[in-house]
Parts: structure tokens; sequence; C-alpha cells
């Protein structure tokens, strides 16, 4: 008797498992990926593309790193083109994002105007011969570097601290990622939703996948 309630208790939980396991949805492929001034978005087998933004730019780099979490001010300088982090200055301002300190010394500041200067020459140069190719990436490291300037100089040019710099930078990052994952939500509904419930903003953003529905990220 005792065993052949055992067994009935097995085959109820195996069956209560398999109709458990039957209501999990199938893993989900999605596709971000860049391609020039655009993202192609690719999510079951529908295909949309986004007018490239900093906002997919955030995006794609939480979706590269589940789980981990990203200071918002990590996120704005990873934007910053190689050549404007060149100079031990301007690294070193990165010491000073979790700290109530200056963001940017007098060397640092300078630095980053010398270099909006010569974009500005070079852009002046690129619109005149019509170069579309050169003065894209011109005005968009001007963009960057013209944004960073304003967030760790304040009014009459006193210096930001890093709490400030840190609310604002909060402030554009959670509004521009919110903004690309409506945009993807407009074409791909439910992997909008998905992204609105997964990606975590804040002063730490992170990309939070959960365990009800699975999704393949090709970021390639």
């Amino acid at each position: 008797m005792l065993l052949r309630d055992f067994t009935d208790q097995m085959i109820a939980a195996r069956g209560a498992y398999g109709l458990e396991a039957a209501k999990t949805p199938p893993p989900h492929t999605a596709t971000l990926r860049r391609e020039g001034d655009f993202w192609t978005v690719v999510f079951d087998g529908h295909i949309s593309r986004l007018k490239t933004s900093k906002g997919l730019h955030y995006l794609e780099r939480l979706l590269s790193h589940p789980g981990s979490e990203f200071h918002v001010l990590d996120l704005v300088r990873a934007q910053s083109a190689a050549s404007s982090e060149d100079d031990e200055s301007i690294r070193l301002a990165r010491a000073a994002a979790h700290a109530g300190v200056t963001i940017l010394d007098a060397r640092a500041k300078d630095a980053y105007r010398r270099r909006v200067l010569e974009l500005r020459e070079q852009l002046s140069e690129a619109d005149e011969f019509n170069d579309i190719g050169r003065s894209e990436p011109i005005r968009a490291e001007l963009e960057a570097l013209t944004e960073q300037l304003a967030g760790a100089v304040g009014l009459g040019g006193r210096n930001r601290t890093a709490a400030c710099a840190s609310e604002r930078a909060r402030s554009t990052v959670t509004q521009r990622l919110k903004d690309a994952i409506r945009k993807i939500g407009v074409h791909a509904p439910l992997l909008g939703d998905y992204l609105q419930r997964a990606v975590r903003t804040g002063t730490f953003c992170a990309y939070l996948p959960g365990i009800a529905q699975v999704i393949h990220w090709n970021l390639d």
C-alpha cells in the first residue's frame, strides 16, 4: 500500500513538472547590430532599422554584459572618442566618478577645449567640401565632448562635483535608454515590453534578464 501511494505521488509529481515545463516559453533570439548610421533590430523574424542614437549605444553595452552594473558616468564616457581620452588629465578624471571632488581639473578642461576647437575647424572644412563621410564622425565626437565638458563645468565656469555630474548623467542616460527601448517597442512590441522590465536604470544601470523569458542576443 505504501509503495503504491509513493508510486502515485511520483507519477503526479512528474505530470505536474511536465505541465510546468510546457508553460515555460521557448527561448527567443534577438539581434541588435550597428550598421553605419543605423542599428538593425531582429526579433521573431521581424527586421527593423533604427537611426543611431546614444541610447542604443548604452543599451548595446548593457546587453553585452548581462547582470553587470555600469555607473552612468562610465556609460557616458564610453562614447568619447579614443583621441579625446589620450590626455592623461582626462583619463585621471575618471577616478572622481564616485567621489565628491572636481570632475575636471584645469589641465583636463583645457585639453577638452583644445580638442573642441580642433574638431570645429575640421568640421568646417569637411562641410565646405560637402564631405559627409568625414563630417559625421567629427560631429559625433564634437557632440560627445561638448556634453561632457558641460556636465563637468557649471555656471560661470565653476567646476561641478562628481555628485552633481552623476545626477545629471543619471537623468540623461535614463531618458536616452527609455527612448531607445520605446523606439524598439514601436517595431517589436513584445521585445520592447521585455526590455522595459529587464533594463534597470538609475545611477547604476544594468541588464537583468529574467528566467521566465530567455532571449539569446546577437550583438556582433
